[in-house]
């Protein structure tokens, strides 16, 4: 599914915040999301015209939620 602004905004948070690092590519730009599946995100970045994708063991629903119990 094509996530909403407010949904790409939580899931950036969680790739920066709680993982550590955010979803940038190896020319160190913010990829933007494409898709989300129940435990995959998909990026993309428009500079460099790459895509890949980040498999989690949780789903996104969980992501946001250890997002929003951060803030």
């Amino acid at each position: 599914m094509k996530p909403t602004k407010q949904q790409a905004k939580l899931i950036h948070r969680y790739f920066n915040k709680v993982l550590g690092y955010g979803n940038r590519c190896h020319c160190n730009r913010q990829a933007s999301i494409q898709n989300i599946t129940d435990n995959i995100v998909e990026f993309y970045c428009r500079y460099c015209r790459k895509g890949w994708g980040f498999e989690s063991k949780i789903t996104h629903a969980q992501m946001m939620d250890k997002v929003i119990s951060i803030t």
